[in-house]
């Protein structure tokens, strides 16, 4: 009946749809540059962080994906949200239908800054969010979120709301 031919298209597309993932690692030595950032006129000095990281996005699904945007940041807070905000972050990225096939994985490199001084006592983060179509016409989005801890790895955030694909 039409009930088992939606049931099987829906599984169908679950299995041969596009599934994009995200991973940060550090692009040179793994560390946290604490400097001051300014305005134009150098009349708002204040406390800033900057990271250098290499952005991989990766579509480990059965057909391309075309990347539609991104949007990363780097922040630090006194304690880690349960949610992202991604209205703190920088602009969304522009990325205009980038082609992304079965197995391929592409990968930029991101300076990050925020208006924070760094502590091993605060949640440093990276998070973000990438949009792609999919050969069925469905816009998806992959969320992610890593921890910056100071060491040699960045860790993947196991919070509620960060590290989701629709």
């Amino acid at each position: 009946s039409s009930v088992v031919i939606y049931r099987q298209f829906v599984s169908l597309k679950k299995i041969e749809r596009a599934w994009v993932t995200v991973d940060v690692k550090w692009a040179d030595t793994p560390r946290v540059m604490d400097g001051v950032s300014s305005d134009a006129g150098f009349q708002d000095l204040r406390h800033a962080s900057s990271i250098y990281v290499r952005l991989f996005i990766h579509n480990g699904g059965n057909t391309p994906a075309w990347l539609v945007a991104k949007r990363i940041g780097f922040t630090i807070l006194d304690e880690m949200p349960k949610l992202p905000n991604f209205d703190k972050l920088p602009p969304e990225d522009s990325l205009g239908g980038v082609p992304l096939s079965r197995g391929e994985k592409k990968n930029s490199i991101m300076w990050l800054s925020c208006d924070a001084v760094y502590s091993r006592k605060k949640a440093a983060f990276i998070y973000g969010y990438v949009k792609y179509t999919d050969i069925f016409g469905d816009i998806r989005t992959t969320s992610f979120g890593f921890a910056v801890n100071g060491g040699a790895d960045l860790k993947r955030l196991n919070v509620p709301g960060f590290n989701i694909t629709t």
